[in-house]
């Protein structure tokens, strides 16, 4: 219930304000009365004026003298007029608006008047008060007053009564609901001190009693939870006690800063716990330092056991961490430095389940775990695997472990290499610094087989090339006689081309033209047949002499024949600078 969790002092507040809100709504029922008792004065003082307005109209008619005056006839219908008036003042009261009987004969009297004041005035003249018709208005008049004088008091009658029933029944229910309030109230707050009277007697008793219900949300809720904290702090302690007597752990808590037995239970607990922490510290510290050491020693006997081959020494240093540390995987990377510019990691060896996995791998500087972990020279421990990264970047295989760890091998800030080790539980902290003070050393010794298989090899190069210059020499030194000899021979053949050309040069006519085909040199023969001057031809095109097409297929086909390497031989027409045309049998020889 919503009321368990409010304090006494809210439920007080609250209590003050429903009897706040009870008085003010009597107190607007009491003035809504009121106004309505002012409204039945006023409605009871309208309704004496029409009757006296009525009674005095009636004095008047009847009081008409035998002559009928004119004056008094008059008078007559101002007090039709007044009567009219106060019929309709008595129709504007609530009390006769909301009566339906009442607003009827209302009417029926304003109408009534309205026809006997049209009956006087059609008798102006006559003598009215002896008129039958008059007379008959006047008692059908008189009746209908006396029903309506009835109606309004059986109506002023009603409106009383349901108006004091109503401040009855609003009495009533604000006294019901204020006693409703003030007995919840003090219900609850006396079930509450019965619990709590209860709850103290077991304790004075030394007995645990059941936790009190603290969803209160008043001040006994507090004290409950109070009291429950209470209970719970000491059976911590008797819990503490026994543990201690039985050389247990016990249940940790924490006392407040005034709890002085708690305190000091607290202080001897910590003090003997504290000596069998100490001991068991001191033992599980012993026994990482013995298995870091003969970890050590056995893979110190590994990189002394392979000083010539790089991949077995790779395969003995793997398989030893994965087994030594029970791991479940591992493979060794490393670095191919053959091209400084492009630097890459080679699968060396990989052991997976005790046994050796042969898997050739490549990956660039930066690819992958093992690429990232060289390039930025520091371990990589994930225990967040990828689904695919076995399928991806990895030397060890298609099985998915919960745990990888990256170390790089490093000699200053050269990276030698990256070890690569994955298991399915979770390394711990001491595992991963172990593989990584070691890297320093195996990174050492896979550098010494490096270079002395690096020295082997050039060695072997050496060898070899010694060989081949011995070869090489015994050829150069019979390539250099038959180079003299071919030298020999061709300054022999240059003397008889110059010779020949001399000669072809003194009786032909000869011209050079580039492939642009405009002309480069041309003999004196050739400028004497054209009567033209050497200035004259040279850079001039050969379409500026010979009369062919230079947009023609044929003449492009000429040139194309001529840049294939191919000689041409035509006869063609060419115009002389005087304008004479010859004709001249030529030869085109392309130099290549």
């Amino acid at each position: 219930m919503i009321i368990r969790n409010i304090s006494i002092r809210s439920k007080l507040i609250m209590t003050t304000l429903i009897m706040v809100i009870l008085l003010t709504v009597l107190a607007l029922i009491y003035l809504d009365a009121t106004s309505r008792v002012v409204s039945q004065s006023e409605f009871l003082r309208d309704h004496a004026e029409l009757n006296r307005e009525f009674l005095s109209l009636q004095n008047s008619f009847y009081a008409l003298s035998e002559e009928g005056r004119p004056g008094e006839l008059s008078d007559i219908l101002q007090q039709i007029h007044r009567v009219e008036e106060q019929v309709n003042t008595v129709l504007t009261h609530d009390t006769s608006f909301r009566n339906e009987g009442v607003k009827r004969r209302l009417k029926q009297v304003r109408s009534l008047l309205k026809n006997f004041e049209e009956t006087l005035r059609i008798k102006i003249g006559s003598n009215p008060g002896s008129d039958i018709q008059a007379l008959t208005e006047m008692e059908e008049l008189g009746a209908s007053m006396e029903e309506l004088n009835k109606a309004l008091l059986e109506a002023q009658h009603q409106a009383q009564t349901q108006r004091n029933r109503r401040l009855g029944i609003a009495m009533a229910l604000g006294i019901f609901i204020l006693a409703n309030a003030l007995i919840l109230f003090t219900m609850n707050i006396g079930k509450s001190f019965r619990d709590l009277r209860q709850h103290t007697q077991k304790l004075s008793k030394g007995i645990f009693p059941s936790p009190l219900d603290a969803s209160h949300g008043d001040e006994f809720g507090e004290i409950a939870g109070d009291l429950n904290l209470h209970l719970r702090d000491l059976q911590k302690k008797i819990d503490l006690l026994s543990s201690m007597s039985e050389d247990g752990p016990g249940e940790l808590f924490t006392p407040e800063a005034e709890d002085k037995l708690g305190n000091a239970l607290l202080v001897l607990s910590d003090f003997l716990t504290r000596k069998e922490l100490q001991e068991v510290s001191r033992n599980r510290e012993d026994k990482k330092v013995n298995w870091i050491s003969e970890g050590a020693a056995q893979l110190g006997e590994v990189l002394r056991s392979e000083r010539d081959d790089l991949g077995e020494l790779s395969f003995f240093i793997i398989q030893k961490l994965v087994t030594y540390m029970k791991m479940e995987m591992g493979s060794l990377f490393t670095t191919n430095d053959s091209d400084p510019a492009n630097l890459t990691l080679d699968l060396s060896a990989s052991y997976a389940y005790d046994r050796r996995k042969f898997k050739t791998m490549s990956l660039e500087w930066g690819e992958g775990l093992p690429g990232t972990c060289a390039q930025e020279k520091e371990r990589i421990f994930i225990t967040d695997v990828p689904t695919d990264y076995f399928d991806v970047a990895s030397g060890l295989g298609n099985s998915l472990p919960n745990c990888i760890l990256l170390v790089p091998l490093k000699i200053a800030d050269r990276v030698v290499g990256v070890i690569e080790l994955a298991t399915v539980r979770l390394l711990r902290p001491f595992e991963i610094d172990f593989v990584e003070a070691l890297s320093e050393r195996i990174a050492s010794s896979m550098m010494a087989v490096r270079n002395s298989e690096h020295t082997a090899r050039l060695l072997k190069q050496s060898q070899a090339q010694a060989e081949t210059l011995k070869e090489q020499d015994s050829a150069m030194r019979e390539s250099m006689t038959k180079l003299e000899q071919a030298q020999q021979e061709s300054s022999t053949k240059e003397s008889e081309i110059t010779g020949i050309l001399n000669a072809i040069n003194q009786s032909t006519l000869v011209a050079e033209m580039g492939l642009n085909g405009r002309f480069t040199s041309i003999n004196e023969q050739f400028l004497m047949l054209l009567e033209s001057s050497e200035d004259q031809v040279l850079g001039k095109l050969h379409s500026d002499f010979a009369m062919v097409d230079r947009t023609s297929d044929e003449y492009k086909a000429f040139w194309a024949t001529l840049k294939e390497g191919k000689s041409v031989s035509n006869t063609e027409q060419y115009r002389l600078f005087s304008g004479e045309e010859v004709w001249l049998h030529q030869t085109f020889t392309p130099i290549i």
